[in-house]
């Protein structure tokens, strides 16, 4: 089975420098990382507020929309993602209420904070035994990786910015 790596794909200009700047964190409540690969607990949820604000700001003009998934600080991504991820049998990720603000101009936009709650090693998957739809790379916890059926159902549904490259190496 050849799974494949998730990344969200950068909002550039024409010269390379960011559309949007996300002031995001690591930490939040009791929460100090989100890359573990690791269920957060009941009282490490509990602290958490709702929603989550996390600011952005737009750039040189700017007005396109918001990327659907991105894997920094305190990971997000959009609740039209985050539907079509369930729709194609993902079942590892937690998810809470957050929203992106914008204090420029008081936009405000709805998506979830997402933890993915299963990490594993690429050499672990076999046909008797798959791996999850989803989950973080054990060897490398930045790194997202799906089951190329993942891929195709994302692609079908119109997220045309996401990018899935090769997983990275077991060998280093």
């Amino acid at each position: 089975m050849s799974y494949l790596r998730f990344e969200h794909e950068d909002i550039l200009s024409e010269h390379g420098r960011p559309y949007l700047v996300i002031k995001n964190t690591y930490q939040v409540g009791h929460i100090f990382g989100w890359k573990s690969g690791v269920a957060f607990d009941a009282d490490e949820i509990a602290s958490l507020p709702h929603p989550i604000e996390i600011s952005f700001s737009r750039r040189y003009g700017y007005k396109g929309p918001l990327p659907d998934w991105i894997d920094i600080g305190i990971p997000i991504l959009s609740v039209r993602l985050h539907e079509e991820l369930i729709k194609a049998g993902v079942t590892t990720l937690q998810t809470y209420s957050a929203v992106l603000t914008n204090p420029a101009d008081a936009e405000r936009v709805n998506c979830l904070a997402f933890n993915i709650a299963a990490k594993h090693k690429l050499a672990d998957a076999t046909d008797e035994a798959p791996l999850p739809r989803l989950f973080r790379q054990e060897e490398n916890v930045n790194s997202v990786v799906v089951h190329p059926d993942i891929q195709a159902a994302l692609s079908a549904a119109g997220f045309n910015r996401l990018t899935y490259r090769q997983p990275y190496s077991t060998n280093h």
